[in-house]
């Protein structure tokens, strides 16, 4: 890959209007949702119910903190360069869940690097995110 490529698709976008996660329409983002805690992962340990209170649609901008996790050495470090620093921002949606515990959870998912893919960040505090996960093969729209 190159680093004109990985630029362009890692810079966040100017607006949410312009964020391919963001710009869906309310029905595709409760879809993905839908289909993110469908995952295998979270078999019996997450419950969604399918219903738009539990979507935010309006896209927030985050930082996103890329510190800490085995997910992030093994995956983010090969597309972000060092010199960008380990926080950056990107535009996200939010999908509500609950823990078998009963806690509630929310997961924010942004764009992935490639088409039909997305990454998955939780709350790291400090008004920061964590990066998650990585899903392939995710699309919500029927073509």
């Amino acid at each position: 890959m190159n680093d004109d490529f990985r630029i362009s698709i890692c810079a966040a976008a100017e607006n949410p209007d312009l964020d391919p996660v963001c710009q869906l329409e309310d029905g595709f983002k409760l879809r993905l949702c839908t289909i993110l805690f469908a995952a295998p992962e979270f078999e019996n340990k997450i419950t969604f119910l399918p219903i738009m209170k539990n979507v935010l649609p309006k896209g927030q901008k985050k930082q996103i903190s890329v510190i800490g996790t085995p997910f992030v050495t093994n995956f983010l470090d090969r597309y972000l360069r060092p010199s960008w620093g380990r926080i950056f921002e990107e535009w996200v949606m939010r999908c509500y869940a609950t823990k078998n515990s009963g806690d509630p959870v929310i997961y924010y998912v942004s764009r992935g690097t490639y088409f039909n893919t997305i990454f998955v960040y939780t709350d790291a505090g400090n008004k920061n995110l964590s990066a998650y996960n990585y899903f392939y093969n995710v699309s919500v729209v029927d073509e």
